[in-house]
């Protein structure tokens, strides 16, 4: 059994080796001429040697042993491979194509972006295989050679066989003998079948079946991606074939592919009939030695733009405009169908067409080869609609139909506006002309919505835009802006009049943005004096570092942080709401000052003084004074009623004149008198505040006062008539150290703090240039200085106001203080302490004593140092008054004796230190001495 073993092996092993000679030639043969495939029966036989000998026999013979292991099984099967896209490539081989083949270069005038449509749908790896192993087979499919029936007996007896078609067409059918099957149809040969196993086998059915099927040669010509011969599945179709072939190369035609048999044109296929609609009525299944030629591709059209499939389609027949926008899937909804642009190549350059893809003759249109076709978007701007914007629920965009009114947009207050809406005021906006000039109309928006159909709730037109405005007010102070409406006219020349607070503030911040560039330019000018400064003591001494050494140490000594500190701008804007009047105004304002000219004056007007939102407006269509109150939030509480004041600009003899006009503003807005009057362009309306109006004010005490609070105070109330409501002073009081703090002086410090920053750090920079070319030695560094500065800009202002708090409690009025709102008082517990800072050896505060001089206590400091100006020595008392000593003697009269809570300063010489150290000690003493800060935070 070994032995019989052994020669099978011996046997397959030679026919092996056989059959891998006939596979090797013929595929040297398929390199140069066909694509060829080992067959399923050589694969099978090969696959059943040991691994080794697989490997030696490929490596003996120069064949690639992955063939055999991919397309092959043991069964005899074929396998199924991967199709792998050549898209990439293919373009490449396209490139190729079209340099060997003028006629199909792409024409000059295409767009280059698009790609010849469907070539890649059957693009892949060209293979032989066509494995169609689990498909159904058709009742027509042809029995033939090489096909393998599987039989199955049931009844009488139970048997299974599977019989293999001969090369003579029959069938070897146990206990029945040859059976001729080849020529038969798949349905005739199961009914003759059953037919010839009913007669012979009594009490036995019979189940026919196909199993491997067999393969058949086809040929794949013309411009396919790989042309040659092909061994496919019997049930192989054209398209299944071209796929096969690696696809089409794009020269090649997708509309006329001619199937060949027998040297007879038997079927057209045209692909874009599969591909745009799903007819696979041209796909007819191929049979042995069956040729799928591909000639070169026709006409094509380019068509881009607002189409659905962009892309070069080729052309059959005398194809129309409206086919060929057909095959690009149609237009999309965003493109025009009325304006479609048409280039044609002729003789004498490119002509172009305009067509029209609903106007008949046109759709008629005849496209011919290198045409290009672009279909435009359509005009996205909006020609029918009404635009609601500002504080409504659901602003946008609404359709517009002849005769809506604004009630018709917003039905009802609680479900169309948001909450804090302005009701009193809304706007409209018109375009009236072509142009797209505007005008404005105003309207009470909570009568408009309420009462349907009245004079507010006004009729609209196509592309009216309504405003809703909200009651929030970011800011008032428009009011405060001095600038002239007379100059109006001049203005739309010169472009520098502001009209509102709001373009002053813009302003503003133009000019500090400005300045902010010229900063850092002079930044960079530093920079450039700062390194010729470097080279130039680099030259001079060779004893000095490297200039990126000097450059690194300036910078590890504060310059680089200067120059951030003086580049940076602090600005402060005011936050305005989205639906705020200003928001949604100063467009409109805008537009009507650059459609203003010599023929119609600018459209605007302005309020000020006792209103809720001062500023400037549209001049609505018919607008009186009392519509410009409303516009403006209403009066406030301190409007006075009997005097208002209008500034008119009338042209006199073709000159400018500002008329001023007063009037009762009561009976103005009084509509049953009918004072009311129109306003006219660039009126300004000013509205007073009634005379001596104090809004209510009040200033606290702090404490050793009796009952401390806040008490609210009229105009012309003294420090001394609010102590007394606060019972006075408590016995524990010290009110020689009595503390009076007010807003308005708190600003005066915060400005001059910040002025005293700013010149610090121009001495800095000064310091710095003047070291880098001299040298001379500076005891305070420049990263020292800086310290200082970053002091100042954490300096808290305190505003401190001195008094002399004895003298007032006493009724001396001229030392008594007429109090302001804001004003805080704070009234310290006695403290018997002096303090000594500045240039001594040990600062520090001692008991008070009234037995010892400022010497005393300079001794117990451990006396003055080296630095110190012995001559320049003062006292600041605990009210904040500084008291300068007597130039021969220490404060030998009674009025300046040493008082508890005083301060002994003793300031450095000047001739000592620069000025920058001087400013540096000064400021490091006035942090030492804000006991009357802290006494107030607390």
């Amino acid at each position: 059994m070994g032995s019989m073993k052994r020669i099978t092996i011996r046997q397959i092993i030679r026919y092996a080796k056989i059959s891998m000679l006939g596979l090797c030639s013929l595929t040297a043969i398929s390199n140069t001429t066909w694509a060829f495939t080992p067959s399923a029966q050589q694969i099978s036989e090969f696959q059943k040697l040991p691994e080794s000998q697989q490997k030696a026999l490929a490596q003996q013979y120069g064949v690639d042993l992955s063939q055999f292991q991919a397309t092959g099984s043991s069964d005899g099967q074929q396998q199924k491979q991967p199709v792998v896209p050549t898209i990439g490539q293919r373009q490449v081989d396209y490139q190729k194509n079209s340099q060997r083949s003028d006629t199909q270069k792409a024409s000059p005038y295409q767009d280059k972006k698009l790609k010849p449509f469907g070539y890649d749908v059957f693009a892949g790896q060209p293979t032989s295989s066509t494995p169609l192993n689990d498909i159904p087979v058709p009742d027509d499919y042809m029995i033939g050679p090489g096909d393998e029936l599987k039989i199955q007996l049931y009844g009488k007896e139970n048997q299974q066989f599977s019989l293999d078609v001969s090369r003579s067409g029959e069938v070897d059918f146990p206990n029945l003998g040859p059976i001729s099957v080849a020529g038969q149809t798949f349905s005739e040969l199961k009914k003759s079948l059953k037919e010839r196993v009913a007669k012979q086998m009594i009490g036995v059915d019979i189940a026919v079946s196909l199993g491997s099927l067999r393969t058949i040669p086809v040929f794949v010509l013309g411009d396919a991606y790989q042309p040659g011969a092909y061994n496919v599945n019997a049930l192989t179709t054209v398209s299944q074939a071209l796929i096969a072939a690696g696809g089409i190369d794009t020269v090649g035609s997708l509309r006329n592919i001619e199937i060949k048999r027998h040297g007879k044109l038997v079927e057209h296929l045209d692909l874009y009939q599969m591909l745009l609609k799903g007819n696979s009525k041209g796909d007819i299944r191929l049979r042995a030695g069956d040729v799928v030629f591909i000639p070169a591709k026709g006409p094509t059209v380019a068509i881009s733009g607002q189409v659905q499939r962009p892309a070069i389609y080729e052309l059959k027949g005398k194809e129309t405009f409206a086919q060929a926008i057909a095959n690009a899937g149609g237009i999309k909804a965003k493109g025009a169908k009325n304006d479609i642009a048409l280039k044609r190549q002729t003789n004498s350059g490119i002509k172009v067409y305009t067509l029209n893809l609903t106007n008949k003759s046109d759709r008629s249109f005849r496209i011919e080869n290198g045409d290009q076709l672009k279909v435009k978007k359509q005009s996205s701007q909006l020609t029918s609609y009404i635009k609601l914007k500002g504080a409504v629920v659901r602003p946008g965009v609404y359709q517009y139909h002849k005769g809506i009114r604004v009630s018709d947009l917003l039905t009802s207050i609680n479900s169309s506006l948001t909450q804090g809406t302005d009701l009193d005021y809304a706007l409209l906006v018109r375009k009236i002309n072509l142009q797209g000039d505007i005008e404005t109309y105003q309207f009470n928006l909570k009568d408009a919505i309420l009462n349907k159909g009245s004079k507010d709730d006004l009729k609209l037109s196509n592309k009216d835009e309504i405003l809703v405005f909200s009651e929030a007010r970011a800011s008032s102070n428009q009011s405060d802006d001095n600038s002239d409406l007379s100059n109006s006219d001049n203005n739309q020349a010169t472009g520098n009049q502001k009209h509102s607070a709001y373009s002053g503030q813009q302003g503003q911040q133009g000019q500090q943005g400005q300045q902010g560039q010229q900063g850092q330019q002079g930044q960079q000018g530093q920079q450039g004096q700062y390194q010729q400064g470097q080279y130039q003591a680099q030259a001079n001494s060779q004893a000095q570092s490297s200039g990126q050494d000097r450059l690194q140490q300036l910078q590890d000594n504060g310059i680089k942080k200067l120059s951030l500190t003086s580049l940076e701008q602090k600005t402060t804007s005011e936050q305005i709401s989205d639906y705020s009047r200003n928001a949604l105004l100063d467009p409109i304002i805008e537009e009507l000052r650059l459609q203003a000219n010599i023929n119609q004056p600018v459209q605007i007007i302005e309020i000020s003084g006792a209103v809720r939102y001062p500023g400037v407006y549209p001049l609505s269509v018919g607008e009186r004074l009392s519509d410009l109150v409303r516009a403006a939030g209403g009066l406030e509480e301190s409007a006075d009623l009997n005097t208002a004041e209008m500034s008119r600009v009338t042209i006199v003899n073709g000159r400018q004149q500002i008329t001023h006009k007063r009037f009762d503003l009561g009976t103005s807005l009084n509509s049953k008198v009918g004072g009311d009057f129109e306003l006219q362009s660039k009126d300004r309306v000013n509205i007073f505040t009634k005379p001596e109006w104090r809004e209510e004010s009040s200033v606290t005490l702090k404490g050793e006062v009796k009952f401390p609070g806040t008490y609210t105070i009229q105009q012309g109330e003294t420090l001394d008539d609010v102590i007394k409501r606060a019972g006075g002073l408590t016995r524990f009081a010290y009110p020689q150290g009595a503390v009076l703090s007010r807003e308005s002086l708190k600003e005066q410090e915060a400005s001059q703090i910040e002025m005293m920053k700013k010149q610090m750090e121009q001495e800095i920079a000064q310091l710095t240039l003047r070291r880098q070319t001299s040298v001379a030695q500076y005891p305070s560094s420049p990263s020292e200085a800086m310290k200082v500065v970053d002091e100042l800009q954490n300096a808290k202002p305190v505003g401190r106001l001195v008094i002399n708090l004895p003298a007032i409690l006493k009724g001396n009025e001229q030392d008594d203080v007429m109090l302001q709102g804001g004003d805080l008082l704070y009234v310290p517990v006695k403290q018997k302490v002096i303090s000594v800072v500045g240039q001594v050896q040990f600062p520090a505060s001692f008991v008070f004593d009234p037995r010892e001089s400022v010497s005393d206590y300079l001794n117990k400091a451990g006396g003055t140092k080296a630095q110190a100006d012995d001559d320049r020595i003062y006292v600041i008392r605990a009210n904040g008054s500084v008291m300068l000593p007597n130039n021969s003697y220490w404060f030998s009269r009674k009025n300046d004796e040493l008082q508890p809570g005083d301060t002994i300063v003793v300031p450095i010489n000047s001739n000592y230190l620069d000025k920058l150290s001087i400013a540096s000690t000064a400021t490091q003493m006035l942090y030492q001495i804000g006991v009357a800060y802290k006494a107030i935070s607390d």
